[in-house]
């Protein structure tokens, strides 16, 4: 009879063992498949805010085409490009990536302020198309995983507000480069 108990006490260990096992490995794939879902989760957050931003950046870049001459129309058309901006500032504040998170949000700073009452405007705005090229280059570095490039000197002094944009903007005849035959003037 020993032998039978003997039998059966092995039996119900291999199987408690085997249901502890079965519990365990259950356990860590459900830990892992739920990782996994946050994970690309997270990355489908990323990416729809990078797009979010992008299309935000090309809107903008659009409305400083239409920017109107006169003052009225330009309050309204500032109201609509402000709209914008706070948009593609939201989208990328979502954003996983510390480094694009901060180099995009500091890409939409000059966009916010205005500047449409200088008599320079047409060369804000040209400028301003640097800025937010600069912004879709990031984007673009961002989503393909490739390393973020690094500003101009034109954009550097506009996303930092500093004195170089200030004066950029203040003396920005001073920087136009007479195009050769057939071209367009560049900065």
């Amino acid at each position: 009879m020993e032998a039978e108990v003997s039998a059966g006490w092995i039996g119900l260990i291999g199987a408690s063992v085997g249901a502890v096992g079965a519990l365990v490995g259950g356990w860590l794939q459900q830990r892992y498949q739920s990782k996994e879902v946050r994970e690309q989760r997270l990355r489908d957050q990323n990416d729809a805010a990078l797009i979010a931003c992008g299309t935000a950046l090309l809107e903008i870049k659009r409305t400083l085409r239409e920017m109107p001459s006169d003052t009225d129309a330009l309050e309204q058309w500032s109201e609509q490009k402000r709209d914008v901006v706070y948009s593609a500032r939201l989208s990328a504040l979502s954003l996983t990536d510390d480094v694009a998170r901060d180099r995009i949000t500091k890409v939409l700073l000059p966009l916010e302020h205005e500047h449409w009452v200088s008599d320079r405007r047409d060369t804000i705005a040209t400028r301003l198309h640097r800025v937010i090229d600069y912004g879709l280059e990031l984007i673009g570095a961002v989503r393909r995983g490739d390393a973020l490039p690094e500003p101009s000197k034109i954009v550097a002094d506009a996303v930092s507000g500093g004195e170089g944009w200030l004066a950029l903007v203040e003396h920005a005849d001073q920087f136009l480069i007479e195009p050769d035959e057939g071209q367009d003037a560049r900065w």
